[in-house]
């Protein structure tokens, strides 16, 4: 009694053996993530976007842009003025 605890579960992903099976290395990888600090639950919640400089502006890319207009839409209620603003035709 009275020992401190050594470890501590930050995330549980599966059995060791079937996470091998699909990514062989994966402990070293998840041991790295975790001392970088990626596996706290405030860290999954945020992406980083690479933006490729060099491709034309019409390349295909991942369009994370409407969740920031998504989310300031919500945050200004913007959907409850524009109902007032319907006929009953259009709900």
């Amino acid at each position: 009694m009275g020992e401190k605890v050594r470890n501590r579960i930050l995330k549980s992903y599966g059995k060791l053996d079937e996470l091998e099976k699909e990514e062989p290395g994966i402990l070293e990888r998840l041991r790295q993530e975790a001392k970088a600090g990626l596996l706290t639950e405030e860290a999954t919640k945020k992406i980083q976007v690479e933006l490729d400089l060099q491709k034309p502006i019409n390349a295909e890319d991942k369009n994370y842009g409407w969740k920031i207009l998504a989310d300031v839409y919500q945050m200004l209620g913007i959907s409850s003025v524009t109902r007032k603003f319907e006929t009953p035709l259009e709900r």
